[in-house]
């Protein structure tokens, strides 16, 4: 439970470093659903996002964390109102094993409907824990 809430105030701290922010775009606020309890999946997922020049920007709990700042994030365009982000966090502590795991994040934001789907693609472990939620936008 400690974790969680360290994890839910990191995110609050990064969402205000990107609304202090000078670009154009838009911040995509998404509380998400795991639909396991194994961790990887972080309850708020913020993503800044500029369809104009092709570049996205991504933070949780688990980003800031590991990482201690937002990540750059692959973006590709699927469709109108749809876009896929892929972005790496290394070196995630993993507490019942005394190691640590690297992971591939892949997430479908769907502009339009504002809504999110996020994978998590593990390198030592076989699960794939995933997640859904609804975002609220912000323009910058």
């Amino acid at each position: 439970m400690k974790q969680g809430l360290r994890l839910c105030l990191l995110a609050q701290a990064c969402a205000l470093m990107f609304a202090g922010a000078a670009a154009a775009g838009q911040v995509y606020d998404c509380q998400v659903t795991p639909k396991s309890r194994d961790g990887w999946i972080a309850p708020r997922l913020i993503i800044d996002l500029d369809e104009a020049l092709g570049t996205a920007v991504v933070a949780d709990g688990l980003i800031m964390e590991v990482i201690k700042k937002p990540v750059q994030a692959q973006l590709s365009k699927r469709g109108k109102g749809s876009v896929r982000l892929n972005w790496e966090v290394k070196g995630i502590p993993v507490g019942n094993v005394n190691t640590q795991e690297n992971a591939q994040y892949k997430a479908i934001l769907n502009t339009e409907k504002k809504t999110v789907t996020v994978r998590a693609v593990l390198s030592y472990f076989d699960n794939q824990p995933d997640g859904w939620g609804k975002c609220t936008v912000t323009s910058k």
